[in-house]
């Protein structure tokens, strides 16, 4: 996983409709604050590669936030109170590697695009209310 800045500022809140102007943004970390409120459809506009945003208190579902994000490596929306399924786009982003959804209220099937994403190599969905069966392709590459 790539390094992230060691120092970060704490207790600040964010308009994140600010960002959405900003068109060079690649690496986007707001992790561990008291971020509030919904991510916005603009950062699907953005060429972000990495986003780091764990530990906030976002709400609302992934469905449109990153579904152009066709660059994106790592997503961790870990650690938020974010509802809803994991929509089918996410097997566009072929470049995810890191994907870290877990401690959330994100709830549904796991969706079988995951099995599309060959270069992801660490997926945390634990602590979630998915149903079903693990995906066998997801089998495979944990050895289960």
């Amino acid at each position: 996983m790539p390094s992230r800045p060691s120092q970060k500022q704490k207790n600040f809140r964010v308009n994140f409709n600010l960002m959405c102007n900003v068109s060079s943004l690649q690496v986007f970390d707001l992790s561990e604050n008291i971020i509030t409120g919904t991510l916005p459809s603009c950062f699907s506009s953005l060429p972000l590669v990495h986003v780091y945003l764990s530990q906030n208190k976002l709400q609302g579902s992934l469905k449109d936030a990153f579904h152009n994000s066709f660059e994106l490596m790592t997503l961790d929306l870990s650690h938020n109170q974010l509802t809803g399924n994991i929509s089918e786009w996410i097997g566009e982003v072929s470049h995810m590697s890191f994907l870290l959804l877990g401690y959330n209220n994100l709830e549904g099937r796991i969706p079988i695009q995951l099995c599309k994403l060959d270069k992801l190599s660490f997926i945390d969905l634990s602590h979630d209310k998915f149903s079903g069966h693990i995906l066998p392709c997801l089998r495979f590459r944990c050895g289960i």
